[in-house]
């Protein structure tokens, strides 16, 4: 068997995921231990998955509208799984950017998920001042 981490337990990959959403904040960053943690702990596999910015989404939809297909990377997904990697997690990770809105892109990644986890506090400005927003709306 190899030691590679995304195959050191093939059970994990039939197992409902747990699924986590950032941001980047360094609240989300915490978030994302306690997901890895909650993940490894039942064998489940982990999904990361960020919305991407509605900004990035706008300009990706530009692109693709004269019929060119976007490649504009999600940074924040992107340092995310970089210092995932030096983690070397135990279960099977995936990585999702997403589009939408947070609360319906993060339910629709979440669908037969094991447990979606979020954070308390985001990078939502005014809107992060109501503890728990967006893990209010999800619930």
């Amino acid at each position: 068997m190899s030691d590679h981490p995304l195959t050191r337990d093939a059970g994990a990959a039939h197992r409902p995921p747990v699924v986590v959403g950032v941001d980047g904040s360094e609240h989300g960053l915490r978030v994302l231990e306690w997901a890895l943690g909650t993940a490894e702990g039942s064998g489940s596999p982990l999904v990361v998955a960020h919305v991407r910015p509605e900004g990035l989404q706008l300009g990706a939809a530009r692109i693709e509208s004269p019929g060119g297909t976007p490649e504009l990377p999600d940074t924040v997904l992107n340092g995310v799984a970089a210092g995932m990697e030096r983690r070397e997690p135990r279960v099977p990770v995936r990585y999702e950017s997403l589009d939408g809105s947070v609360t319906d892109a993060l339910a629709a990644a979440a669908r037969g998920a094991r447990l979606l986890v979020t954070g308390s506090r985001g990078r939502g400005g005014l809107a992060s001042l109501l503890l728990g927003s967006t893990s209010r709306a999800l619930a």
